[in-house]
C-alpha cells in the first residue's frame, strides 16, 4: 500500500481568503509559499522546509505554513518533527478539511513508525472531518489490519515467552533431582558421608556400652554358680566324712544263742 502525502497547493487560494483582513502579513507569506511549493513540486524538499519555516517567521499564525512544512519533513522521512507542524496547523485553523488532511498525515506519520494503534486513531479524526475522502478510509483499514496482526503476534510472543520460562523452571527442577544433586556437589555429598560416618559410629558407641554393662553380670554369675558347686562338693565330702566316722565307732553285735 502507498500512503498518500498530500501537498495544499489549492489551500494557497484559500489562506488568502483567510487572511484578507491582514493585507501586510499576507503579502509577505503568500510569496514565501509559493515559492516553497515550486521547491516541493521539483522534489528539493529541504528547501522547500527552509522557504516554509521563513513564511513561519513572517506570520506565525499561519496554518498553511506549519502544514506545508510538515509535508517536507515527511518526504525527508523527519517523522515526529512532521506531526509537530501538522499539530500546530490543526490550533491554528477551524477548516475541516485542513483538519482533515492534517490528521490524514499524521496517520502517515504513525504508520511509517508501525505505531498501528496511533495511526488507527489520526485516520478516525481525519474521516470525522471529512467522511468521504476514500485515502483515508483505505489507509485506516490497513492500518487496523496491521494493528490487529500486531497484537497477535503480541500475543503469541508474550506465550512463546510463557512456555519458554516453564520449561526452563521444569528443566531446572529435574536438575535439583537428589541423585543429580548429590554428584554435582561435592559439599552435599561429603556431608552425606560425614553424617552416615556419624551415625554408624553411634550405633557402634551404643553396643560397646551393652557389652560392658553385660560383662559384669556375666561375671557375677559365674562366681555365684562356682561358689554353688564348690559348696555341693563340699556338703557331699562331708557327708562321706561323717558316714566313716559313725562307721568307726559302731561294733558288730553278738547274737544270743537260741539253743
Amino acid at each position: 500500500m502507498i500512503f498518500k502525502y498530500f501537498i495544499v497547493l489549492t489551500l494557497c487560494f484559500f489562506s488568502l481568503t483567510a487572511l484578507a483582513q491582514e493585507p501586510k502579513k499576507q503579502g509577505n507569506i503568500n510569496g514565501l509559499l509559493y515559492e516553497g511549493n515550486d521547491l516541493y513540486r521539483q522534489r528539493k524538499y529541504s528547501e522547500a522546509e527552509k522557504k516554509y519555516g521563513q513564511a513561519q517567521g513572517k506570520n506565525n499564525q499561519s496554518p498553511i505554513a506549519y502544514y506545508n512544512q510538515g509535508n517536507a519533513m515527511m518526504q525527508g522521512k523527519k517523522h515526529e518533527a512532521a506531526r509537530k507542524q501538522f499539530e500546530k496547523a490543526l490550533t491554528l485553523t477551524a477548516d475541516k478539511n485542513l483538519q482533515a488532511k492534517a490528521y490524514h498525515n499524521i496517520g502517515n506519520s504513525f504508520s511509517e513508525e508501525k505505531n498501528w494503534k496511533s495511526a488507527v486513531d489520526a485516520y478516525k479524526n481525519a474521516l470525522k472531518r471529512n467522511p468521504s475522502d476514500r485515502d483515508t478510509k483505505y489507509n485506516l483499514a490497513y492500518a487496523q489490519e496491521m494493528l490487529k496482526k500486531q497484537e497477535q503476534q503480541k500475543d503469541k510472543d508474550k506465550q512463546d515467552k510463557k512456555d519458554e520460562n516453564k520449561d526452563n523452571k521444569e528443566n531446572k527442577k529435574d536438575e535439583q533431582k537428589p541423585e543429580d544433586k548429590e554428584n554435582k556437589d561435592p559439599k552435599d555429598k561429603d556431608q552425606k558421608d560425614k553424617d552416615k560416618q556419624s551415625e554408624e559410629d553411634k550405633k557402634k558407641e551404643e553396643e560397646r556400652k551393652k557389652q560392658q554393662q553385660s560383662q559384669p553380670e556375666q561375671q557375677k554369675m559365674t562366681e555365684q554358680r562356682a561358689a554353688e558347686m564348690l559348696n555341693a562338693v563340699q556338703q557331699s565330702e562331708r557327708k562321706v566324712q561323717e558316714r566313716k566316722a559313725e562307721a568307726g565307732k559302731t561294733s558288730p553285735k553278738k547274737l544270743d544263742k537260741d539253743w
